[in-house]
């Protein structure tokens, strides 16, 4: 199945303020939990809205997937 996720200006916004460390946590949560879980963990741990959750979850999931 090919991605066809398309990044909004929200999405590249967010991914130019984080730093290094920010973009490694993002992506190890998605990798180890999963996509839906991880936007559960960021909306009740984290304190995140509904559709930043998502956001960081999309950059994690699909905008960080060589990120190391």
């Amino acid at each position: 199945m090919e991605n066809t996720f398309e990044p909004t200006v929200r999405h590249n916004t967010l991914l130019r303020l984080m730093d290094d460390q920010t973009k490694s946590s993002i992506k190890n949560l998605v990798d180890t939990v999963g996509y839906y879980e991880a936007i559960q963990i960021l909306s009740t741990y984290c304190g995140k809205g509904d559709n930043e959750s998502r956001i960081l979850a999309d950059i994690g999931c699909y905008m960080l997937e060589d990120y190391e």
